[in-house]
């Protein structure tokens, strides 16, 4: 029966029903039409486009966003594309479909197409070593593949410092920075997954290396122009006339937006396409079903090798297709990919097998969960929620085993940066409830054990494989993402480091002023140490509150707009003071150590320079394995 049957049959009998049977009448009136409204398919335009619009609103509003953008696609037609709300609050500009974006890491897969195209032509195999393309040495010793890149299965560390810089000047040619400055190897290839914005744009250098094209040129000519993609580009700063529809980014604070500056990416083929919803609507199709008007940039073989899967840490568990991102959500196989700056944020996902695709970007620095809110939500509205496990108490049998401190394998282990590991811990427990929990600080999720052994979690978009050792414990957990969680030691907790560097610092601190005190007051004779001992032991606290006065300096000069330290995107001659002050407390700390042993040795007055020696040794530990030295 439609809806409108419904009113007539409401209309007509309303005199002869009671006010008790009117208000059931009407409650089973709304459950229906809800029910009616929430079976439509998405096909259904006017439906999409009314649910949509209540989604996207209601995330503008709950993360202060000022504009964002989506777009639908199925088959070969689009279904919606539409702005919402401010591209630029000062020029009082409402989003449009037209409306560009900074779009981020979906950039990649622009890489990982030029990759197919070039594979396609014979020009370049995915399991050949890359050192054959490139013109500097190679990383690390052993061989590494274009799959390997292209599933972020390289083994690279992950580089921070110097990818974004706040001026155009301050970039360098794509393959000098990849040649000086090349990441450590710190995984096998092909064994971990651990995300790389360097491997990616060591990927997009091959391009350029082959075709002898920069690789934004060789993207205008193969992708853009073939599909129509008139609004979008790689170059930094987006050239006029396309500038002029580019939506500014913002960071809500204090009750107000703050305007931020473009964002100048150095690996730029890794995240800094610029982009609207029309145009990226257009690089779905061509993935879904070869394109519009017939421009193929893939043949269907290509699409098909670069949607499979290409790579899992386990059977059950979402891995890497040829550089789309795997997911499992609500029973169907989705191949994704996210991408964030400071200021914007946006998500592509296609489900290959309803020949679908969804787009959105934001242009907020606090939506980074907003893209897969709304296709969590549109997933649940038009293929039901999965049903999942509820939580067990075997997890709380095996919570010692599951519990822990981690860190993501996509992080720095050779540079100064490797100390923002601490910042960032991954809390792993099991809760009085029965579930597994991830707490990533500003991240929380609960998860719940399946027959397979993979976790899943209760919001149904993401995946945990745990890894034991011998004792059952858990040494890591592989992701449905391209990171691995690996459990940090005891000694690269931040709890060590908190008790080694504060005890030291307040020994030190305490004993400079209490000395200052004596000698203030002449009685300098109550200093119960020799006199070299005494210069190094002050020497070492002047070290110290020097060292925490840069590091303090250095962490707490933010960008007030990208929220992130001034020293990781320009160059600060103050990091080399951290580096200097670090060797002359290690040398003061040596120096400390032999007037210990040599008190030793003499069997006389060493407890106390032995304490402070030893003491001093922990906290060189500390510098030592966070590369300070």
């Amino acid at each position: 029966m439609e809806i409108k049957a419904w009113g007539e049959v409401f209309m007509l009998r309303k005199s002869r029903v009671s006010a008790p049977k009117l208000i059931c009448l009407a409650l089973v009136l709304m459950l229906w039409t809800n029910i009616a409204l929430a079976n439509k398919p998405y096909t259904d335009a006017v439906e999409l486009e009314a649910f949509l619009d209540g989604v996207m609103t209601t995330l503008l509003e709950q993360y202060r966003i000022p504009g964002g953008v989506i777009a639908v696609v199925h088959d070969d037609r689009v279904l919606l594309a539409k702005g919402y709300g401010y591209a630029d609050l000062e020029e009082d500009a409402r989003v449009t479909p037209d409306t560009l974006f900074r779009v981020g890491s979906i950039s990649k897969l622009f890489v990982w197409t030029a990759v197919m195209q070039l594979y396609e032509r014979g020009l370049l195999a995915l399991d050949q070593d890359v050192s054959t393309y490139l013109d500097f040495e190679s990383p690390g010793t052993e061989p590494i593949a274009m799959e390997h890149l292209m599933a972020h299965t390289a083994g690279f560390e992950d580089k921070n410092i110097g990818t974004i810089v706040l001026a155009e000047k301050d970039l360098q040619p794509l393959g000098e920075y990849l040649a000086n400055s090349v990441p450590a190897r710190v995984f096998p290839p092909g064994q971990v997954s651990a995300y790389s914005n360097y491997g990616c744009a060591l990927a997009a250098y091959i391009v350029e290396r082959i075709t002898g094209k920069p690789f934004h040129e060789y993207v205008e000519e193969h992708i853009f122009i073939p599909l129509g993609m008139q609004s979008s580009t790689f170059r930094q700063p987006v050239p006029e006339p396309l500038a002029q529809r580019l939506a500014a980014g913002y960071r809500y604070t204090e009750g107000r937006y703050l305007l931020g500056s473009f964002e100048f990416c150095q690996l730029y083929p890794a995240g800094s396409l610029s982009t609207s919803a029309s145009d990226m609507a257009k690089f779905m199709l061509a993935h879904l079903s070869g394109g519009p008007g017939g421009q193929n940039i893939l043949s269907p073989e290509s699409r098909q090798l670069m949607h499979s899967q290409s790579f899992a840490h386990h059977p059950e568990l979402p891995g890497m297709a040829h550089g789309f991102i795997e997911m499992q959500m609500n029973g169907r196989r989705i191949i994704a990919h996210g991408g964030d700056t400071f200021l914007f944020h946006s998500g592509l996902y296609l489900l290959p097998d309803e020949q679908l695709g969804v787009f959105t970007a934001f242009n907020g620095a606090d939506a980074s969960a907003a893209s897969d809110s709304v296709f969590k939500a549109f997933m649940g509205r038009y293929f039901g929620d999965e049903s999942k496990a509820g939580p067990s108490e075997d997890l709380l049998e095996r919570s010692k085993q599951l519990s822990g401190r981690f860190h993501v394998s996509r992080s720095n282990y050779t540079e100064m940066e490797a100390v923002l590991r601490l910042l960032n811990p991954i809390r792993i427990y099991v809760d009085q409830d029965g579930y597994l929990v991830v707490d990533g600080g500003s991240l929380t999720n609960r998860f719940v054990p399946t027959e397979s052994g993979v976790f899943q979690s209760i919001d149904g978009g993401s995946q945990l494989y745990p890894v034991t050792d011998s004792t059952g414990r858990v040494t890591r957990y592989y992701t449905s993402f391209p990171v691995t969680f690996l459990r940090t030691p005891w000694y690269a907790a931040a709890e060590f480091a908190l008790f080694v560097g504060g005890l030291s610092l307040l020994v030190y601190l305490g004993t400079a002023v209490r000395w200052i005190v004596l000698l203030v007051k002449r009685q300098a004779s109550r200093i119960s140490l020799a006199r070299p001992a005494v210069i190094v032991v002050s020497s070492l606290a002047l070290a110290q509150i020097s060292f925490y006065l840069l590091v303090f300096f250095l962490l707490g000069n933010i960008h007030p707009v990208f929220g992130i330290p001034m020293a990781a995107l320009v160059f600060t001659p103050w990091m080399g003071y951290v580096r200097l002050v670090s060797w002359v407390y290690a040398l003061l700390t040596a120096s400390l150590t032999l007037i210990a042993l040599n008190q030793i040795r003499k069997r006389t007055g060493y407890l106390k320079p032995l304490s402070y020696a030893v003491l001093s040794q922990g906290f060189v530990f500390l510098l030592y394995y966070w590369n300070f030295l």
